[in-house]
């Protein structure tokens, strides 16, 4: 189960959309035993996010990295590096902790902390693809959870959230 598309993406969430894409390159969403499902929010997630996978066996993943485990667990080769060198496989893990530490709270800031932005752009679409009451609780309850990450990674504005992305991709 995912969020609905928007904005011309696959899914409206940047983590369903990289299971999704990843699923594309490998020509995993073509096989019989995979089904995309248009999810009206988390309901269907063990823990409250999309998006989600559920086995033929029943079993449900989250999104994590076991959630593309569960994927090899079927039999399905989803390693794109496996012909990468050593040194290849760990320039590939650096640019992986690069997004994660500098270029994601960037993002997060911009769309659920900018004032302007959310108000315009993010409430309005999540809200959108939700059913009530979700539409009014999960956009609010997404920005509280923003907020309270980017202060435990000792954020203090959002120009120096921009700055630091800026840092790293310089």
């Amino acid at each position: 189960a995912v969020f609905a598309p928007a904005w011309g993406l696959p899914s409206l969430s940047p983590q369903c959309t990289h299971v999704l894409t990843t699923l594309r390159f490998f020509s995993v969403h073509t096989q019989e035993h995979l089904t995309v499902v248009h999810a009206p929010g988390a309901k269907l997630s063990p823990r409250t996010a999309l998006p989600v996978l559920t086995l033929e066996s029943g079993r449900t993943f989250a999104y994590s990295p076991d959630l593309l485990d569960a994927l090899a667990d079927l039999g399905l080769d989803l390693d794109a590096s496996a012909d990468l060198s050593t040194r290849e496989r760990a320039d590939l893990a650096a640019y992986a902790a690069l997004v994660e530490d500098a270029l994601q709270p960037a993002l997060l800031q911009a769309w659920w902390l900018d004032q302007t932005n959310y108000e315009a752009v993010i409430r309005p679409t999540y809200a959108a693809s939700l059913p009530f009451p979700q539409s009014l609780y999960h956009p609010w309850q997404m920005q509280r959870r923003t907020h309270a990450y980017l202060a435990r990674r000792g954020a203090q504005s959002a120009a120096q959230v921009h700055a630091s992305a800026v840092r790293a991709l310089e």
